[in-house]
């Protein structure tokens, strides 16, 4: 994971994408809060779903935003269990690459003197304003999934 501030800005920001065509916007979701590991539900902001990363901007803060690799992302589920969390929301888990680091909590690594150290981020909670909508649509797609061709799908 990474901070993510390469917007263009004309009214509404939105992500500045490769400029060598090797990206494409695929689907964009508006409502969604994110929760990093065990921090806070942050504002909400805007999804972006590319051919290569998910990216994620705040709605309040301009310049704020978070991206990660499709690669990076090892496990995605739709969670409505409210024990585990206590909004429905799209559970994600990121590899880091630090299997060194996995015996210890996640608290203790991705926040050093109170700063979020990105890198060590392995939880990543996407949390729709209304997640019934999202979540049924997001059912639909994946039963409806032509891995040929994406863009007649999103």
């Amino acid at each position: 994971m990474q901070h993510f501030d390469d917007c263009i800005i004309d009214g509404n920001a939105r992500p500045r994408l490769g400029s060598d065509g090797s990206e494409e916007l695929m689907y964009v979701l508006h409502g969604i809060a994110v929760a990093l590991d065990s921090r806070a539900l942050e504002s909400p902001g805007s999804l972006y779903v590319t051919t290569r990363r998910v990216i994620w901007l705040s709605d309040a803060d301009r310049g704020k935003g978070y991206a990660v690799d499709f690669l990076s992302l090892s496990l995605h589920a739709v969670s409505r269990d409210r024990e585990a969390y206590p909004f429905p929301c799209i559970y994600t888990q990121i590899e880091t690459g630090d299997e060194d680091d996995e015996e210890e909590s996640e608290d203790s690594y991705s926040e050093i003197n109170g700063d979020l150290v990105l890198s060590k981020i392995t939880e990543m909670r996407l949390v729709p304003s209304d997640a019934g909508k999202y979540f049924d649509c997001l059912l639909i797609k994946s039963s409806q999934r032509d891995h040929r061709n994406w863009k007649t799908i999103l």
